[in-house]
């Protein structure tokens, strides 16, 4: 037997689900895949990540890893262009084998090498206020500055 519902206009019947997201939704886990020695992996994927999972394609369910947008210092070269001095970014390596294994933490690359240094949150707040006094003093020594250079 079938039932017919009457509460549906037979016109909208095929009509698309509206799509919005709610609160809700925005607080799941988002997946992303990855491959791991050519075997399809999903991961849970925190919502600061913008690694490309899909295009990693790593050897060991250890190096998979999760790295937030990198914030990046430059300053002017002596003869025009500019340089990297530091740049930080989150970082997560949620299988490896460590005893900081799941712990999000910023990585510090403090001159461009590519070698980080791991701050959790004291010293990562510690390292802000370091930068924030660092700014204070440019700026106080800027006042001593000339303002335009002699062409």
């Amino acid at each position: 037997m079938s039932v017919a519902r009457h509460d549906i206009p037979a016109d909208s019947a095929d009509a698309p689900i509206p799509y919005t997201l709610s609160p809700a939704a925005e607080a799941l886990p988002r997946l992303a895949a990855t491959s791991v020695r050519g075997v399809s992996v999903r991961v849970v994927c925190p919502g600061w990540c913008v690694t490309d999972h899909a295009a990693e394609g790593v050897a060991f369910l250890e190096d998979v890893h999760h790295y937030g947008p990198r914030v990046q210092l430059s300053v002017p070269l002596y003869g025009g262009g500019t340089g990297s001095v530091m740049a930080a970014h989150l970082a997560l390596w949620p299988f490896a084998a460590v005893e900081d294994e799941g712990r999000t933490y910023l990585a510090v690359d403090p001159d461009g090498s590519g070698e980080v240094n791991s701050l959790y949150r004291e010293a990562a707040l510690a390292f802000a206020d370091q930068l924030a006094a660092h700014a204070a003093d440019i700026r106080r020594l800027a006042d001593f500055v000339d303002a335009t250079p002699r062409s």
